[in-house]
């Protein structure tokens, strides 16, 4: 049998790396945990980092007693699997011929990366109301106005800001609409090549969708952002320490489909997300006008 030959950790390597390179929430979130994913339902801890107090310093009296900073460890769940199950023809071919198989681990990755997406644009709901700016009911539509979209955006931020929240590192996350308006008030800056260097040089991965830097953020664009049917789109707006996501490609195998003259790939992906600090991240809800 062809698939014989098939080598799973070619596969998931290359699934994997395409997968880093097309997400865009997914490369926008905390990404290191302690645990193991093995299967639906497993937990991983994430440590939480409380604050750093500073106080008065006498030289003529002790120190008082140090300060805990190692805040009580976050639990989370894996409560998502997807799955990709595909055909190929000669498994043998495709196993040597490395450019297929990133061609094919690409459209791959590129679907599970819109599950993962999607999955962590719904978690608005997580963020404190009180950061929301409009709401399901009564979503701002009013962007096309000029210079009410740089006007928003510079609200999340000052949202942001009163909750004591790093100017470093903050991201916004549009759908193309929004992107539109933004170049047509010529408020966008740099280019995607510009933060792609700098998220290496920090070590860092370089995801999808980067447009510019705007209004203090970095603005990346999406089309997962979560909506109601084309309108009241939820706009988040945050910093990467304010979320989690644990994702791991578990399995990736090939078989012989009984009734067809060809090979078969199966992969399934476990990953779960949570909103760690809500009242470090902000919404805006917006229609179109």
């Amino acid at each position: 049998m062809s698939f014989e030959n098939f080598i799973p950790q070619v596969w998931v390597a290359r699934i994997q790396a395409n997968l880093d390179k097309i997400l865009v929430y997914g490369n926008l979130a905390y990404r290191g945990y302690e645990g193991e994913i093995s299967q639906k339902g497993d937990t991983v801890r994430i440590t939480e980092i409380g604050p750093v107090s500073v106080a008065d310093f006498d030289p003529r009296a002790e120190l008082g007693s140090p300060q805990e900073v190692i805040g009580a460890d976050m639990m989370l769940v894996i409560n998502q699997s997807k799955a990709f199950h595909f055909l190929v023809h000669d498994i043998d071919q495709v196993s040597q011929d490395l450019a297929t198989v990133d061609k094919i681990s690409e459209k791959a990755a590129r679907a599970m990366a819109d599950a993962v997406d999607q999955y962590m644009a719904s978690l608005y709901a997580q963020i404190a109301p009180a950061n929301y700016i409009g709401s399901e009911s009564s979503p701002k539509n009013d962007l096309a106005t000029a210079g009410n979209t740089i006007g928003y955006l510079l609200q999340l931020g000052q949202i942001l800001t009163e909750n004591s929240v790093p100017t470093t590192g903050r991201f916004v996350v549009v759908p193309p609409w929004v992107t539109t308006y933004l170049a047509k008030e010529n408020a966008i800056i740099g280019t995607g090549s510009d933060r792609a260097e700098q998220r290496l040089a920090a070590g860092l991965t370089v995801g999808g969708g980067f447009v510019g830097h705007i209004a203090g953020f970095d603005v990346y664009e999406s089309n997962n952002v979560a909506n109601t049917s084309g309108a009241k789109y939820k706009i988040i707006a945050g910093v990467p320490e304010a979320w989690a996501l644990a994702s791991k490609l578990n399995k990736v195998e090939a078989y012989r489909p009984e009734k067809r003259f060809a090979d078969a790939v199966k992969g399934l992906n476990l990953f779960g997300a949570k909103v760690i600090s809500p009242s470090a991240m902000a919404v805006l809800f917006a229609s179109k006008s």
